[in-house]
């Protein structure tokens, strides 16, 4: 039962791997200085755009974890449409400073006329990738607290290294549209890593995750006096 639990938290890792090979991939474009350097100012920010929905994501697996253990699927699937709610919210904030400001944005990090150019060019493949991370933290979220992680590590498997590795070296050397191309590229392996888990949410039976949750919880307390009941 842990490495149920466990190994898909390892699959998803995939889409690091994908990641950090992009950035090798760099490395081989014409004029590597200003690619790897465009390229590390929009992985850095990804990754501070990726924070918040991060946390979001704990919150809701505990806290719809929490309902359905208790037996209350109801107040489970209002906390999860919550948890959503929250995470669309914050996705018009970064969208709002890195439109508004996208030459001071690069700015922060360098004054180079080549990579801040390059870096105009990413601003909106930055947006749809940093937009779909924040709603994959959702599922994911949603999905560890129905203790159904497997579902978004099997497809991240899939997602990174079936579609977004071949493609964003395909797209950046084959057609010759360079870091743009590595950046297009993993954008399509996320959006198919996160349309079959925004499926999957959808299709949360509340009340039989909740039996499921009590179930799970009496099977590791089975050795207590007295069993957690359903309300």
């Amino acid at each position: 039962p842990y490495l149920e639990i466990a190994l898909p938290g390892v699959w998803m890792n995939t889409e690091y791997f994908v990641g950090e090979s992009l950035t090798l991939a760099a490395s081989m474009l014409a004029d590597p200085d200003t690619c790897l350097s465009a390229l590390s100012i929009y992985q850095l920010t990804q990754t501070t755009c990726y924070q918040i929905p991060s946390g979001l994501r704990m919150v809701i697996s505990a806290r719809v974890g929490n309902q359905l253990g208790a037996g209350c699927p109801t107040e489970a699937a209002i906390a999860e449409k919550a948890g959503l709610r929250l995470i669309l919210l914050w996705l018009t904030i970064p969208a709002s400073l890195l439109l508004i400001f996208t030459r001071q944005w690069g700015l922060l990090f360098t004054t180079n006329v080549a990579v801040l150019q390059l870096l105009d060019t990413l601003v909106w493949l930055m947006l749809i990738y940093s937009s779909l991370d924040a709603v994959q933290a959702y599922n994911n979220g949603v999905l560890a607290s129905c203790g159904q992680q497997s579902i978004s590590g099997k497809w991240a498997i899939r997602a990174y290294l079936g579609v977004s590795f071949p493609l964003a070296f395909l797209f950046a050397f084959a057609f010759h549209w360079g870091v743009p191309g590595l950046c297009a590229g993993h954008c399509v392996g996320k959006l198919c890593h996160v349309v079959p888990c925004i499926f999957a949410v959808w299709r949360i039976d509340w009340d039989l995750e909740s039996k499921r949750a009590i179930e799970r919880v009496n099977q590791v307390s089975s050795s207590m006096s007295t069993a957690l009941v359903p309300r």
